[in-house]
């Protein structure tokens, strides 16, 4: 249901502007053209109520992305591949307090020294996104693999549709969607040539990148956990194992 709101928010925006003006006008000014395209129709007052609206999803989004962060901090620790002390838990409310500090002073930092070098607000807010939707696109998709492997090796469900032909479904639609974030990754990141035309330029090639870049340093750190920590690459291995 999220996914065909999310196409009908889409074909409505493509719509409102004009097939043959959206890509100008996305490159244009991304950061406002939900709100230009909604003003034009609905008036100024629907134009602040989307913005209202806008604000508060982007809230929640950025809350449960702390969230998630928090969480893999606190495991981390826990399984010592962090100091010790990120794993605590509060006395009172049992919550991963010092995570979450730590994962606020992270971010905080970051967007500090992107700040003082002079990048823009919405161009740091696009190029994370960027990474965020290719990212967990691939993500997702490399998920629906796994849960194929993962009951063909245990055979603890041999429902064909559950086990293999679901996985796959969700597996083709994902890829071909990172095919298309990735195709028009300079257009999502607001990317342009001189002509204000979207290109692939430094910016795209390095946030593409920072997506290839970083799993490939999870597993080098994994590998050299395992020859120098293997006691702590157990204990991860375990706890997926009790996960799944």
């Amino acid at each position: 249901m999220i996914g065909v709101f999310y196409a009908f928010a889409a074909w409505a925006v493509v719509v409102g502007v004009g097939e043959g003006a959206i890509i100008e006008e996305a490159a244009a000014d991304p950061t406002t053209l939900i709100t230009r395209v909604t003003e034009q129709y609905l008036g100024p007052v629907g134009s602040i109520a989307v913005a209202v609206l806008f604000l508060g999803s982007m809230f929640a989004a950025v809350l449960s992305l702390h969230n998630v962060l928090t969480r893999y901090h606190h495991a981390m620790a826990n399984a010592r591949v962090l100091p010790d002390r990120v794993g605590t838990v509060h006395a009172q409310h049992g919550s991963p307090h010092v995570a979450s500090i730590v994962q606020v002073a992270t971010s905080g930092i970051a967007i500090i020294v992107l700040a003082l070098i002079g990048f823009a607000p919405e161009n740091i807010f696009s190029w994370f996104a960027g990474i965020g939707t290719l990212a967990i696109v691939i993500l997702m998709a490399v998920t629906c693999l796994s849960v194929v492997v993962y009951f063909a090796r245990t055979r603890v469900l041999r429902s064909p549709w559950h086990t293999v032909i679901a996985p796959i479904l969700g597996f083709v639609g994902l890829a071909v969607s990172a095919v298309l974030i990735a195709a028009n990754f300079p257009l999502l990141v607001s990317d342009v040539d001189a002509e204000g035309n979207p290109a692939w330029g430094p910016i795209s090639i390095t946030l593409v990148g920072v997506v290839v870049i970083a799993p490939v340093i999870g597993l080098v750190q994994a590998a050299i956990m395992r020859a120098k920590a293997p006691e702590a690459y157990a204990q991860i291995v375990r706890r997926f194992d009790e996960n799944a």
